[in-house]
């Protein structure tokens, strides 16, 4: 308020608490239903050829030195260790330019929790007014929202919303009725985990294997197009160059809130853990990866598909 030029300034006490004395028909603001969207900074990396680190096959396919809680050090920081005087405690320095990956994650109304190759949010149209957003939706695969109406201003017109996390592709057979890769969870929340696994066979398009002119390939094998034989060396060929690839991951998240107590978002909107991952198939020995992981909120859709 100004009069003649002077400020009254009044305090008004105030107190929010998340959760408490919530209007009727208003959704529990710590209930994680909806989307998730995530973003993974790798921090160590396991050395393939650490001497510490185990030579038998039966031993290396069980060692996980990544792991979250790990304080292996074969787990060896990707950019440097900070010396802050305590040998005890390992602390990675920052990356210039470190390796981040989005991730998308769906959770029910049930607490079931599912991974997202990609996310589209459209809107069912008013039957009195095709114009007019009714309900929003999300689906798992563009092509599901066929017909629907955008979110999105672009030129003019509302298109969808579409968001993607091409680090986490997997195979269509692992997809359920929904277009997307159930994983386990022991709920989703602070002290809660997540695992779950990703497969790329030898024929999917993203497998890096199965480009011709990859330089671990030799070109086509010197398979030669006029030979009789042709199509049965590249048979051959394709048999011993190419692989599976197999990601096993984890998620632990954090039990407090990294930023300090008292942040409203906490848990409500935002959440942070450890990501791990073993990786088998680019390596005769699996690799192993660890990083942090802040994830936030962006919907409270608590359904796919429109269901």
């Amino acid at each position: 308020v100004t009069v003649r030029g002077a400020g009254v300034r009044q305090w008004i006490p105030m107190e929010a608490k998340p959760g408490v004395a919530l209007a009727s028909g208003v959704a529990d603001p710590m209930d994680p239903a909806g989307l998730w969207v995530g973003t993974i900074q790798v921090e160590r990396v396991g050395e393939v050829h650490n001497p510490a680190a185990p030579t038998d096959p039966v031993v290396l396919e069980s060692y996980a030195p990544c792991a979250c809680g790990s304080e292996l050090p074969e787990c060896s920081c990707v950019c440097g260790e900070i010396d802050d005087g305590d040998p005890s405690v390992v602390t990675c320095a920052d990356c210039a330019a470190s390796l981040e990956m989005r991730i998308l994650l769906h959770v029910d109304t049930t607490g079931s929790v599912r991974l997202l190759k990609e996310v589209v949010q459209a809107c069912e149209p008013d039957p009195a007014d095709g114009s007019r957003c009714l309900t929003p939706v999300l689906f798992a695969k563009a092509n599901q929202a066929a017909g629907l109406i955008g979110v999105a201003p672009r030129d003019g017109q509302l298109v969808p919303l579409r968001m993607s996390a091409a680090s986490f592709d997997y195979s269509s057979d692992q997809e359920d009725a929904l277009g997307a890769l159930s994983i386990v969870s022991s709920g989703f929340g602070p002290g809660s985990s997540l695992s779950g696994q990703l497969l790329v066979p030898t024929e999917h398009p993203t497998n890096p294997y199965r480009h011709a002119y990859h330089r671990d390939h030799g070109g086509t094998c010197g398979c030669r197009p006029l030979d009789p034989q042709y199509q049965a060396c590249l048979d051959a060929c394709d048999a011993r160059q190419n692989f599976d690839i197999e990601r096993d991951f984890e998620v632990v998240f954090d039990t407090t809130d990294p930023r300090g107590a008292n942040q409203l978002d906490w848990q409500s909107r935002r959440l942070s853990g450890c990501y791990a991952e073993t990786l088998r198939g680019l390596h005769r020995a699996p690799l192993h990866l660890n990083g942090r992981l802040d994830l936030f909120r962006v919907s409270t859709i608590p359904t796919l598909g429109g269901n």
